[in-house]
């Protein structure tokens, strides 16, 4: 039994409840297509090697307060 269907437009924030969600080859329809970055901080060395990652993602473990932003697609548009 399926008690609800839940997509979190943004990963990490808040997730919005649906009455029913379209399914694509990614899974849900607008879940967990976009994610926030932020700049990794400059190694130790000087500079970034040209396979060192330059950004890395936020996660709610990182910054909980991530869970309390509501982000919601209207149409092609994302809302928060």
């Amino acid at each position: 039994t399926v008690s609800g269907l839940f997509v979190h437009p943004v990963k990490s924030l808040q997730a919005v409840s649906l009455a029913e969600a379209p399914i694509d080859d990614l899974g849900f329809v607008h879940d967990r297509r976009l994610m926030l970055v932020v700049p990794a901080p400059m190694p130790v060395y000087g500079q970034f090697l040209e396979s060192d990652p330059t950004h890395q993602f936020l996660t709610q473990r990182q910054c909980p307060k991530l869970a309390t932003i509501n982000a919601k697609w209207l149409g092609k548009e994302l809302l928060s």
